[in-house]
């Protein structure tokens, strides 16, 4: 009985501690990749935020992107909103579509290994309950955009 507690107790211990490691995001290699696709005009332009370049490394576009260096208070706040808004459990859903843009957001850290990528461009559409919490991820990274580059992506038309 006793050893059945013991048990019960340690697995108790480990799944805590797993669940808070899964949603402390807050590593300190975390890149997060916005990319604006303009649809009919086959411009896509990608922008790579986090604390360092080396992080942005990870990232299989790393040679071809904005990059935008962040502090790690600016970074954490850009982590915050994404926790806030549930950013990993944002549903979205597929229907063929033709030339259509728009904005696909990723996050990855842990050199890479976890990526969680959300996107609301080409023939990939948020659901509409979840439109909200996208756009406010979505807002969170733009204000770092705009303040970091003169050439802050083109709205959506």
């Amino acid at each position: 009985m006793k050893s059945l507690q013991i048990i019960l107790f340690l697995s108790t211990l480990i799944l805590g501690a797993c669940k808070k490691t899964e949603n402390n995001t807050t590593h300190k290699d975390v890149v997060i990749c916005y990319t604006f696709d303009e649809g009919f005009t086959g411009r896509v332009r990608h922008t790579l935020l986090s604390t360092s370049l080396k992080n942005m490394e990870q990232h299989e576009l790393h040679k071809t992107s904005q990059k935008v260096v962040l502090s790690k208070a600016e970074m954490k706040t850009i982590i915050s909103v994404f926790e806030k808004n549930d950013f990993k459990s944002i549903s979205t859903n597929t229907m063929p579509v033709a030339d259509r843009g728009g904005v696909q957001l990723e996050m990855r850290y842990g050199n890479g290994s976890v990526r969680i990528l959300k996107s609301d461009a080409n023939d990939s559409f948020v659901k509409e309950a979840d439109r909200p919490r996208f756009q406010n991820c979505r807002e969170a990274i733009e204000k770092h955009i705009k303040k970091a580059s003169n050439s802050f992506p083109a709205e959506e038309k």
